[in-house]
């Protein structure tokens, strides 16, 4: 069996000439991969009705990468076969993708790539994966015996200074980050439990112990956990830690896991705009989570049509929203800042991430 991973990209080479007087030219790297999911996380996530067939895939997926190397907001670009499952298979990889961010002028930027993972020639265990219901919310079975979650929303998770109390004192202080994937079952109260080291970088700073220390912090309501048993499900934990010389003074959630869009009442719609004959309006909003995801302290950036009433109508319909309190990338939301628009209609408010 072979796990192939390639980029859509690879760095170029840049031979410049300067000329007296000239500019020099600017110097573009695309992110590349610092450390990809090993042989042994691929047949785990291989689907169990595809490796019953001895049948492979290839799946081409799109993914920002941060200004930390760290994959999110992934898509499915293509899977072949498709309907097989190989597509969320790929997807529940993402918390162990690590890549050297994308740079201009020796500076990381954020961009996106495309990559292709390719699932060939399965051969010896029969009984790896398994295809379930809810299939967008729940990866593949690992095994006979577990279910892998690709997404978990947690009902609680641990804050930012829960997070930067745990930083290792024994960090090198030239390490702008560290990142943890933990592979942890869950307790039938919905507690994290056997969290085992599944992947560290760098290694031999503490990074994994400081992870597993926040572990009594998480916690899934089994409610949310549908018709699994809670003590038959594992979770791939990313925990992500930035260097306190390194930490930005506004974090920004670039792509937030809505856990609650908010369901306002009818009389939302601004009486002022229904007066003036209008049926939608516009208006954009920046909030701030906090550690429960809720989103507190939000101002309204912007409104169209203005002097409408439709900023006060999204305020309202921010006080019935949240996120979930960690994000994919291994951080807390709390203290995060959230920007995302909300259309209001006469009938039903949307919301849109900008």
């Amino acid at each position: 069996m072979r796990f192939i991973i390639g980029t859509a990209a690879a760095i170029a080479t840049l031979a410049c000439v300067t000329h007296a007087g000239a500019q020099p030219a600017h110097v573009k790297t695309v992110a590349n991969w610092l450390k990809t999911p090993s042989e042994e996380d691929l047949r785990g996530m291989w689907p169990a009705e595809a490796w019953k067939l001895q049948l492979g895939g290839k799946v081409r997926l799109d993914c920002e990468v941060d200004l930390q190397g760290l994959a999110q907001d992934c898509r499915v670009a293509s899977e072949d076969p498709p309907g097989m499952g190989f597509g969320n298979a790929a997807l529940s990889l993402t918390p162990k993708f690590l890549f050297h961010p994308a740079t201009e002028d020796g500076v990381p930027v954020t961009s996106r790539t495309t990559f292709s993972i390719k699932f060939e020639g399965p051969s010896g265990r029969t009984s790896l994966g398994s295809r379930i219901p809810n299939s967008a919310v729940y990866g593949p079975q690992i095994g006979p015996t577990y279910f892998l979650i690709a997404h978990v929303p947690w009902a609680k998770a641990p804050s930012d200074k829960d997070v930067s109390a745990a930083y290792p004192k024994r960090a090198n202080p030239d390490t702008p980050f560290g990142h943890v994937v933990l592979a942890c079952q869950f307790d039938k109260t919905g507690d994290l439990t056997g969290c085992l080291t599944d992947a560290e970088e760098p290694t031999g700073q503490g990074f994994a112990d400081a992870a597993r220390s926040l572990t009594p912090l998480f916690h899934l309501d089994p409610a949310d956990a549908g018709d699994l048993d809670l003590k038959r499900v594992k979770v791939n934990l990313a925990v992500h830690f930035i260097a306190p010389s390194h930490r930005q003074e506004r974090r920004l959630i670039d792509h937030p896991d809505w856990l609650s869009a908010g369901s306002p009442g009818a009389d939302l719609f601004p009486e002022k705009a229904l007066r003036a004959g209008l049926i939608t309006g516009r208006a954009e909003l920046d909030c701030v989570a906090n550690v429960a995801g809720r989103l507190t302290s939000c101002q309204v950036v912007s409104e169209d049509p203005g002097d409408m009433g439709f900023g006060a109508a999204a305020l309202k319909t921010a006080d019935a929203m949240a996120v979930n309190p960690w994000m994919t990338d291994g951080e807390p939301a709390d203290g995060a800042h959230v920007v995302f628009a909300v259309r209001v209609n006469k009938d039903t408010p949307e919301t849109a991430q900008k």
